[in-house]
């Protein structure tokens, strides 16, 4: 702690924030001391599948393929997880049409936006056309 001298001036009056005469100022914390700078860190690159030879590492550290038809398994799996999850509700609302057309939308073994997708990722990695 600072004691502080009194002033002997004529001009001086203490007030309510300046301590009287023997009176000893609060101690002020050290000023806060600075954070370090955050440093960006490049992010690791990553393997693509064409610098695997068209593979993807697992988790395992196992190359496993992502054939047509793993990734039309995905797709269902991904329409199957929003069939039960979405408020379809307000999916229709938003789309201007009525529940039960979402609902038809997302079925499987119907002429639909599921069967598109489906056969759309089919066709882009070249597999065969399976009904579903």
């Amino acid at each position: 702690m600072v004691k502080r001298e009194h002033d002997d001036s004529d001009d001086y009056t203490p007030d309510a924030r300046t301590p009287e005469a023997g009176e000893y100022e609060p101690e002020r914390s050290p000023s806060p001391v600075p954070k370090k700078a955050k440093v960006k860190k490049e992010p690791k690159a990553r393997k693509t599948a064409r610098a695997n030879g068209g593979t993807s590492s697992g988790g395992s550290g196992s190359k496993t393929m992502w054939d047509a038809e793993r990734s039309a398994s995905l797709v269902e799996a991904v329409f199957e997880a929003a069939g039960k999850a979405m408020d379809m509700d307000a999916v229709a609302s938003k789309l201007g049409v009525n529940k039960s057309q979402v609902v038809d939308q997302l079925k499987n073994g119907r002429s639909n936006i599921r069967r598109m997708a489906i056969e759309l990722v089919r066709a882009k990695k070249g597999g065969s056309e399976h009904g579903d």
